[in-house]
């Protein structure tokens, strides 16, 4: 015969949403959610004995009673309808603790006040908030664990002298539910007077702000920074805060502050704090003057913001020398026994009234001509990158080259034509202006390129070649029209794109070594005599290099087409009456490989010249 064996039956509908919460120090209530058609019981899920019967169907609550204080109780919902029985989930509680009894005043040291109290039954852990305060302010609490069961005791410091101050004691459950108070307790402080903070590790945060700190003062209640003028620095402080940083100052300046600590009866000054703030870094370091004759240079720079009386430390050196400290305390400095002929190094900062220094400004570099030889020279080993500066009367020349641009060790010289008794070469370009020739002084320089044996090297790539004037210098020739030309052997003077870099500098992309000097140009009054070059273009292969468009009246454009029309560059002629297209679309990029048509339109007319790229 087979036997059928039957699991025990569930009630179709269980309690949901279980809350339970604390009515008292030993009691509990339950609450859930039902229906009418099940009837339901509260069952403790830790065994402990519930005086629960079973609840009607229409009551969805039951109070359990018979807990301790400060007591963790679990429970669930037992619904049963029709045989069928399920348990909820589970709901736990702590009970409230109770509130403590017999508080006393047990000790009193200054003012540092003991109390105790008994704790009602309460369990470990069962903490307790003693509430202070004097007639009038807000309370304060203070937070102490249980230290035995049946008498607690706790220690408040820094209370207020002279003042009648109020004491309060409640116990808190472990779910941070506070009991009751106990009763109030009064003691009268005797008075005490407080004593002056003393400055401690008070620094500059920074060129306008300073951290000051300072020591806690016994019987303080509040703070407060003063300049020494007695004008308030901060506002009032609390009696924890014991230091605070005063913005808005001034770069190396000193300042004298001190603290006013107010206890409840007096106040009292400390003495006076002094710090500095940090010396501004400085900026716009320009190098004004070299002197050959006097291997000399003239440096100056912005004090930002620093006052009169900053100590600046200007440096320099050379690669083969170690550097020379000179100190200033004005915004320039003439720097004396340079090295002729080699690149110098300068730079510059600031230094506060207690020694500190500021970063260093930017790091400039020039070359001070040689009495004997007029003459700047850098050795760049093979596939090498650098730079080299060169100063002339009137410009200070920069030769930059990136690496690989020689394929051995060289030697890179630039010289003046002028200083060194060098021929320079004759004529000038096509509808050029001399800036001799206006009353100004010539910028004629030379770059070659030797290697260990003394033998002509020319560079496998482009360099940068810049060139620097002085309005001032150039005597009727508008600034606008400046160009950097180039002497090829095969064509004479050729303008080369130039552009526009800071302080008057004139930029251009150069392929090959040789002469170089510094025209102002009369730009032609129509457009028959353009030329163009290098054409094809080869952006890849010459890095920097520039398709240059020449000859091209005031307001010319130049715009490049693909044959089918598209648009993919719009240039303008500089003052010089050049323009200058590196090979790259309005994206960016450069154009693929084969012939454009450049559109030309200036003085009134159009014409149209095919170009090329390969790359």
């Amino acid at each position: 015969m087979a036997v059928l064996s039957v699991a025990p039956a569930r009630a179709q509908t269980a309690a949901t949403n279980i809350y339970a919460f604390p009515v008292g120090v030993s009691s509990v209530t339950v609450t859930w959610a039902g229906d009418t058609m099940t009837v339901y019981q509260v069952v403790s899920s830790t065994d402990f004995p519930l005086a629960s019967t079973t609840t009607a169907q229409t009551a969805y609550s039951e109070t359990i009673v018979g807990y301790s204080t400060n007591t963790l109780a679990s429970f669930m919902v037992e619904a049963s309808s029709a045989g069928f029985v399920h348990d909820s989930s589970t709901s736990s509680v702590y009970t409230q603790a109770a509130q403590p009894n017999g508080t006393a005043l047990i000790s009193l040291n200054g003012t540092s006040e003991t109390l105790s109290w008994n704790d009602s039954g309460n369990p470990l852990p069962t903490y307790y908030n003693i509430e202070w305060y004097v007639a009038g302010s807000t309370p304060i609490v203070f937070s102490t664990a249980s230290v035995s069961v049946g008498s607690v005791t706790a220690t408040i410091d820094n209370l207020p002298g002279g003042q009648t101050v109020n004491f309060l004691v409640q116990a808190v459950n472990v779910s941070g539910l506070g009991s009751g108070f106990d009763i109030t307790v009064s003691t009268s402080l005797p008075p005490i007077n407080n004593q002056a903070v003393i400055s401690s590790g008070s620094y500059a945060l920074g060129i306008s702000s300073i951290a000051w700190s300072w020591t806690a003062s016994t019987g303080a209640i509040n703070y407060q920074l003063f300049e020494d003028s007695g004008v308030a620095a901060s506002t009032i402080l609390g009696p924890n805060q014991l230091g605070v940083a005063q913005t808005g100052l001034t770069p190396n300046t000193t300042y004298t502050d001190y603290v006013q600590s107010f206890g409840l009866a007096s106040s009292t000054n400390s003495a006076p704090f002094t710090v500095n703030t940090l010396a501004a870094p400085t900026t716009a370091l320009t190098l004004l003057n070299v002197s050959s004759a006097t291997a000399s240079a003239i440096l100056s720079w912005g004090a930002h913001g620093n006052p009169p009386g900053t100590t600046y430390n200007v440096e320099w050196w050379t690669h083969l020398t170690s550097t020379i400290t000179v100190s200033t305390q004005t915004t320039n400095a003439v720097l004396t026994n340079l090295s002729g002929g080699a690149t110098l190094y300068f730079t510059v900062q600031a230094q506060n009234a207690v020694g500190i220094r500021s970063d260093f400004d930017s790091t400039l570099y020039g070359v001070v001509p040689s009495t004997s030889f007029a003459t700047s020279i850098v050795t760049v080993p093979a596939g090498g990158q650098g730079a080299l500066t060169f100063v002339l009367p009137s410009s200070v020349i920069g030769v930059t080259f990136a690496s690989g641009t020689f394929s051995s060790s060289v030697n890179i010289l630039v010289s003046s034509a002028i200083e060194t008794q060098i021929t320079p070469p004759p004529g000038m370009p096509a509808d050029a202006v001399s800036i001799q020739g206006s009353g100004g002084q010539p910028i004629l320089f030379k770059i070659t390129a030797v290697d260990t044996n003394g033998a002509v090297v020319y560079p496998t790539a482009s360099l940068t070649v810049s060139a620097s004037y002085l309005p001032s210098l150039i005597g009727s020739v508008d600034p606008a029209s400046l160009t950097i030309d180039y002497d090829d052997p095969t064509h004479g003077w050729t303008p080369l794109a130039s552009s526009r870099g800071p302080n008057n500098t004139l930029v251009v992309v150069a392929q090959t070594l040789g002469y170089y000097q510094v025209f102002g140009a009369a730009p032609p009054a129509g457009i028959s005599g353009i030329t163009v070059g290098p054409n094809p273009l080869r952006p890849i292969v010459n890095p920097g290099q520039l398709m240059t468009f020449r000859n091209l009246p005031p307001g010319t454009r130049v715009r490049i087409f693909t044959y089918i029309g598209e648009k993919i560059a719009d240039i303008a002629a500089d003052g010089s009456g050049n323009a200058g297209w590196d090979g790259r679309n309005a994206a960016g990029s450069y154009v693929a490989s084969g012939v454009y048509l450049a559109v030309i339109q200036g003085a009134g007319v159009k014409k149209i010249m095919r170009v090329a790229v390969e790359r």
